[in-house]
């Protein structure tokens, strides 16, 4: 029979921030539930800002990776779609992206990348809690009581499976055939890895950050932090990650151009 239209389909997307265990849900949901995963936020979130309801017409059944998606669009395109906010305790969760960030620098300067995230200091860590409780707002207002939203963490399926896949079915188009599996959270070995002087300065230095921002460094939804409607308009000022968009790029691009 034909396949049915991405319209009709029960697609499954993850519109959380990264450094959120995304690859772990990849494999998950392709292991475990069965269900054919692109892990590849370039690709899909391209098309969904690019409003490109064909992309998704094709084998795929979850996405995953990335936070930069028109996810309004995405809702109102696809009814039958449902969204995994994926998510992880604040303080660590920031901690990864600050290391994310560092490794990505190294790595333009090593040549290896083209893209560079030149900010990592206090005002672009202070933008990284904004900006996930206004993702985190926006999704649930959309969607809160219509059981197409569920906020997760995946470190929760191995410290409270029964709890994490009680709450994780709902959203999902199949069921596993087996029991809950042991998923592993790979964000674990790269903290390991670094010399724990350094991770903790880093960790001590964040920590004080969000007692400055009132936010609760274990929270998994919103942080509670103070924040305005002005400061989180600002963050798009900021060059890296999560900051400068698109158009802003070109637009300086283009006005160096001219000045030269």
């Amino acid at each position: 029979s034909a396949p049915l239209p991405a319209s009709s389909r029960r697609l499954v997307f993850l519109i959380g921030p990264n450094k959120t265990g995304t690859r772990s849900w990849a494999e998950m949901l392709g292991k475990v539930f069965g269900l054919r995963v692109l892990h590849d936020a370039g690709a899909w979130s391209k098309a969904s800002r690019a409003h490109d309801a064909a992309f998704f017409e094709g084998p795929y059944e979850a996405f995953t990776d990335g936070d930069n998606f028109d996810v309004a669009w995405l809702m109102a395109t696809f009814p039958a779609a449902t969204f995994i906010f994926n998510t992880r305790a604040l303080l660590p969760w920031l901690v990864s992206r600050h290391f994310h960030a560092q490794d990505s620098t190294h790595a333009f300067l090593a040549g290896h990348v083209k893209s560079l995230a030149v900010h990592n200091d206090d005002a672009t860590v202070a933008c990284w809690v904004m900006q996930r409780d206004a993702s985190l707002r926006r999704a649930q207002q959309a969607l809160g009581g219509s059981g197409r939203l569920a906020v997760l963490d995946i470190t929760a399926a191995e410290t409270d499976p029964p709890s994490f896949f009680t709450a994780l079915q709902p959203v999902l188009p199949t069921r596993p055939g087996t029991a809950a599996p042991s998923i592993p959270h790979r964000g674990v070995g790269r903290a390991a890895a670094l010399p724990p002087s350094r991770y903790d300065a880093v960790e001590d230095h964040i920590a004080a950050l969000l007692k400055r921002m009132g936010a609760n460094q274990s929270a998994t939804g919103d942080s509670g932090a103070r924040w305005t409607r002005e400061m989180l308009g600002a963050c798009g000022r900021l060059y890296g990650m999560g900051g400068v968009g698109n158009d802003r790029r070109r637009a300086a691009h283009a006005n160096r151009s001219a000045d030269a």
